[in-house]
């Protein structure tokens, strides 16, 4: 059987090993992100002030975001403004709305929603990345 040529090892090895324990790396890091918010997060109550609106279009598809803006009090009184982490078809809040909301008062420009959503995209990162790598690592142990 003829040998796997070293460009070819090599170009597996950067794209089904490396680059997937990059995405799994990220993946981590979004998680211990999204932790650490929550972790020193309040929950208060907000009033959305204002709706950013983002609408995207493809061939047979147009799909529209929101993305509130919240006001609300922290706890010595002080007024503040926060942005959703993400935008999303489901947020089609109404203005001067109620909501409850997670803020961290070290980030108050961010807000999260109450759910556990954010450690969705990590996760998938995490799993997604740890698949490909397993696979990558597996090709390579079979051509080499």
């Amino acid at each position: 059987m003829e040998e796997t040529p070293i460009w070819l090892t090599a170009l597996i090895f950067a794209l089904f090993v490396v680059f997937p324990i990059g995405i799994l790396f990220l993946g981590l890091r979004q998680i211990m992100n999204v932790h650490q918010f929550r972790k020193n997060a309040v929950r208060v109550t907000g009033t959305v002030v204002d709706i950013k609106e983002t609408t995207t279009q493809n061939e047979n598809t147009i799909t529209t975001s929101y993305q509130p803006t919240f006001e609300f009090t922290g706890p010595n009184g002080t007024l503040h403004h926060g942005d959703t982490l993400l935008a999303t078809a489901n947020y089609n809040f109404e203005r001067d709305s109620q909501h409850a909301i997670l803020a961290n008062l070290s980030e108050p420009g961010t807000v999260h929603m109450p759910g556990n959503w954010p450690y969705i995209i990590g996760t998938a990162m995490v799993v997604i990345g740890g698949i490909m790598a397993y696979f990558g690592s597996g090709a390579l142990s079979v051509s080499g």
